[in-house]
C-alpha cells in the first residue's frame, strides 16, 4: 500500500466538511420556511384579528417568507453541497486506486484533483 500525500487527504476531508455545511444550511433554511408557512397559515385562519400587533404580524410574515424563498433559490446551498461532495468523492476514488494499485503513476492524484477543482469551479461565487 502506497502512502498518499497528507495535503491531498486533508483537502478531501475539508471538501467533505464543506459539503456537510452547505447541506446543513440548505436544510436549516428549508425548515425555517416550513415553520414560517405554518405560522402564516395558523395566523390567517384566526382572522379577524382584534389587535394591531397581529395585523402587522400577518403582513410581515409573508414578506419575510418570500424573502427567505428568494434567498433559498438564489443561494444554491444544495448545489454547492453536491459539488463539494462530488469533488471529495473524486479525490477519495483516486486515493483508493493509488493506494492499492502500484502500477498507477503519481499523476493520477493530480488528475483527480484537477477534475474535482473543475467541478467546484462551475459554482457561482457567493
Amino acid at each position: 500500500m502506497r502512502e498518499v500525500p497528507k495535503e491531498l487527504e486533508e483537502k478531501r476531508i475539508r471538501w467533505k466538511n464543506c459539503s456537510e455545511k452547505w447541506f446543513w444550511r440548505h436544510n436549516a433554511l428549508g425548515t425555517s420556511l416550513t415553520l414560517l408557512y405554518t405560522c402564516i397559515a395558523a395566523i390567517s385562519s384566526a382572522a379577524p384579528w382584534p389587535h394591531l400587533f397581529w395585523r402587522v404580524v400577518a403582513i410581515v410574515l409573508p414578506i419575510f417568507a418570500a424573502i427567505c424563498s428568494f434567498v433559498m433559490m438564489t443561494y444554491g446551498a444544495q448545489a454547492k453541497g453536491k459539488a463539494f461532495e462530488t469533488a471529495a468523492r473524486e479525490l477519495e476514488k483516486a486515493i483508493a486506486l493509488y493506494r492499492y494499485n502500484q502500477s498507477l503513476p503519481d499523476s493520477i492524484l493530480g488528475q483527480a484533483e484537477a477534475r474535482a477543482i473543475d467541478l467546484l469551479s462551475m459554482l457561482k461565487p457567493s
